[in-house]
């Protein structure tokens, strides 16, 4: 077997040269004859270059490089959908963010619209939630105790702000109807005003707890000390 290497030259029509590998093989046995194919693949610097058949190349090749040669075309494949997986991978972390109101995931490109509807409706919610725990306590809670405090003199119940202005009248009130007493039932003295100590209110929440009243507090005490003064400062009106 014979092979001869020609080289064929042409001038393309932008004035460059074009060269033509060509590889023939020319078989002088007068039983067979085969000839190659021949592909040529044009490339964009004008140069051609002649292929051989896949078929005719493998007569040439060991079979052990032929499977090197697939063992690493596997490998490349097998790193490059390795490497696509993780970027797209990537790619979807980086385009989702976190709401802080919902805790739920939104492109970047939605989330500023997502978010100012979402925390309006976070912030109602949140107010309704609120509301209704105070109503339920206050369902489930003890009465509250009544705002204001118990005279010493007459006994009625009068708030913070009018506790001075009604002191000094009624006790003006008291002085004027005892004076207006027979001599005999006339007190001699001004009502007594009751000055608890410490221990005297706690005697007196012990006490009413361990009777049953497990809702007895300090208010509770003051009240029942301050009522019981009135009911000893209490002039007899019926004599006038």
């Amino acid at each position: 077997m014979e092979l001869i290497n020609d080289m064929n030259t042409d001038l393309g029509d932008d004035g460059k040269i074009n060269f033509t590998y060509i590889k023939n093989q020319k078989t002088l046995s007068s039983n067979s004859h085969e000839t190659e194919d021949l592909i040529k693949q044009p490339f964009s610097n004008g140069e051609t270059y002649c292929h051989q058949n896949q078929q005719s190349k493998s007569d040439f090749t060991d079979g052990s490089k032929s499977s090197d040669q697939s063992l690493n075309r596997r490998n490349r494949s097998c790193r490059r959908t390795t490497s696509a997986k993780v970027t797209t991978t990537t790619t979807t972390t980086q385009k989702e963010v976190y709401c802080e109101f919902c805790s739920r995931f939104y492109g970047t490109a939605s989330l500023k619209f997502h978010q100012d509807a979402c925390k309006i409706a976070y912030i109602r919610k949140l107010n309704e939630d609120i509301a209704r725990q105070k109503y339920e306590a206050k369902l489930s809670g003890k009465p509250s105790h009544p705002p204001g405090v118990i005279c010493y003199i007459c006994g009625g119940r009068y708030t913070n702000a009018s506790w001075k202005i009604h002191l000094a009248r009624c006790l003006n009130r008291w002085i004027t109807w005892n004076s207006l007493l027979p001599r005999k039932v006339r007190r001699k003295t001004l009502p007594t005003t009751p000055e608890p100590s410490e221990e005297e209110i706690q005697n007196r929440i012990r006490l009413a707890q361990r009777n049953g009243l497990l809702d007895y507090e300090r208010e509770d005490a003051l009240d029942d000390i301050m009522f019981e003064a009135s009911e000893n400062n209490k002039l007899p009106l019926e004599y006038i």
